[in-house]
């Protein structure tokens, strides 16, 4: 079985996953037109791209079938809701936090997500004609339990105006912190963004971005990124259009290198900053694609524009990073603190 690009590691590991899964060999397809349970998943982690997104695919569904030879689950294929519930609740949260509230965390969203998206591949593969894997949602598993912070635009201005700007990599670094906020940009669409990306026309400035699905995403570039974006340019420009805008720096060679800066990297970088700024929310590069487009509705822009500045094909995903309803109702406090003053009670 050949697998898309990626490691040959993973995809030996998967072979033989595949080859020894008791369960998967004794499963047998409840639709007889439909494929055998083996084949249709071989096919569902051959279609993932991504060897990064293959392996945590493989994990979950390593982890899941443990479980159904460990509990001796022979009807794996016709899962209740609640078996499901019991495998991933079952899961144990990595982060001391999420023990303690007892919220699903991401390991065990992502198992929600892989098992519901390997059954609906079951179903439309034929091997199953159904399946119950999405009546069951973990409690405080939604859209709307744990939305990404943002900062509003004084927040953003106090959080950048907190981040030196002395070194080469203290450059990068603001250069990297406008262009996710000013752009609203997706942080993996930032960090890997080659030079040739960054495109002048008549004078004006865009940026070709890499959005999901390998679709091409221009957007201009503002005052508000173009002089830390400059600035940066000026001490790590390269005439290899191919080379990576924010590269790592070679401590010991005192240098960039030719590979993007890590995701790792550029959490500690806003991290960081935010810290230094007093800023108490658990602020990541992630945030800051909120923050641009929370700013942009701030300052009156249409929803629908907004929609296309951030790449997004449905504004229902736009909508989702909205955070202006905090400073309306933080004013509507303040009108009715004036109504029901206390003063000369």
């Amino acid at each position: 079985m050949e697998h898309g690009t990626g490691t040959p590691r993973i995809d030996a590991a998967i072979n033989e996953w595949l080859n020894d899964s008791a369960a998967l060999k004794q499963a047998i397809a409840v639709s007889p037109a439909g494929k055998s349970p083996s084949a249709a998943t071989a096919d569902f982690l051959d279609n993932i791209p991504n060897a990064n997104t293959r392996k945590a695919y493989y994990t979950v569904l390593r982890r899941f079938f443990a479980w159904v030879e460990a509990n001796e689950v022979s009807d794996w294929l016709t899962l209740s809701g609640k078996q499901f519930s019991q495998h991933i609740r079952g899961i144990d949260p990595k982060r001391e936090k999420t023990k303690s509230t007892g919220i699903p965390g991401k390991t065990q969203m992502l198992a929600h997500t892989v098992i519901c998206n390997y059954y609906d591949h079951l179903q439309f593969s034929g091997t199953i004609p159904s399946h119950n894997a999405r009546t069951f949602k973990p409690r405080g598993l939604s859209s709307h339990s744990n939305p990404t912070p943002a900062l509003f635009p004084d927040e953003f201005r106090a959080l950048f105006a907190a981040m030196p700007n002395l070194t080469p990599v203290d450059k990068r670094n603001r250069a990297l912190v406008a262009l996710l906020a000013g752009t609203a940009c997706r942080v993996g669409a930032a960090i890997n963004l080659p030079h040739r990306a960054l495109q002048c026309d008549r004078g004006v400035h865009f940026v070709s971005l890499n959005e999901k699905g390998g679709r091409k995403h221009e957007v201009k570039l503002s005052n508000a990124v173009m002089p830390a974006l400059e600035a940066y340019l000026s001490v790590s420009r390269t005439d290899d259009p191919d080379m990576p805008v924010f590269r790592r720096w070679d401590r010991k060679h005192n240098c960039f290198t030719d590979l993007p800066i890590a995701y790792l990297e550029a959490y500690r970088v806003v991290a960081s900053a935010a810290k230094r700024a007093g800023i108490m929310k658990a602020i990541t590069p992630h945030c800051l694609r909120a923050t641009g487009i929370t700013a942009a509705l701030l300052a009156g822009v249409p929803m629908d524009r907004v929609q296309a500045i951030a790449g997004h094909a449905d504004i229902a995903t736009t909508r989702k990073y909205d955070r202006r309803i905090r400073v309306d109702a933080n004013d509507d406090i303040d009108v009715l603190g004036r109504t029901l003053t206390l003063e000369d009670a």
